[in-house]
């Protein structure tokens, strides 16, 4: 409960952090983690808003060693595919790598998919799956 409470406040305050850090922070489950936050949003009728994309995107950029350049038009594209239904309900995280691996391809630049998932910290299945929508937007 205590990991399920720390996330319920970094996503009242808009802080970046995933579940998964805080419970291994916590020393806690990442499945009974979100168990007990699912519990805690229902029993006190908590209405926490989504962490926005474009802040999980500059950690992603830096940690992947992506140029300015490349992350300028990340945020760009980022814009317009958040307007897009088909990205409501994606995790921001995965959201923002997919569309950082779309602008290093755009911008020709040499950055590997394995180094962007690394510094996502998402699997590549993921990272693919949201790569083919971000290119349903954008072909």
């Amino acid at each position: 409960m205590k990991a399920a409470s720390a996330y319920a406040a970094c996503r009242e305050l808009n802080v970046p952090r995933t579940l998964d850090e805080i419970a291994q922070t916590a020393n806690a489950g990442a499945i009974s983690a979100g168990k007990c936050y699912r519990l805690l949003i229902r029993n006190l009728k908590l209405y926490l808003p989504i962490i926005d994309s474009n802040v999980y995107l500059a950690e992603i950029a830096n940690r992947g060693h992506v140029s300015e350049k490349a992350y300028r038009r990340a945020l760009q594209v980022l814009s317009k595919v958040k307007e897009n239904p088909i990205s409501h309900g994606k995790d921001p995280d995965a959201l923002a790598v997919a569309v950082l691996d779309a602008a290093c391809l755009k911008e020709r630049e040499k950055v590997s998919l394995a180094q962007i998932d690394v510094a996502g910290d998402t699997s590549i299945v993921t990272l693919r799956k949201r790569f083919q929508d971000v290119r349903k937007i954008f072909p």
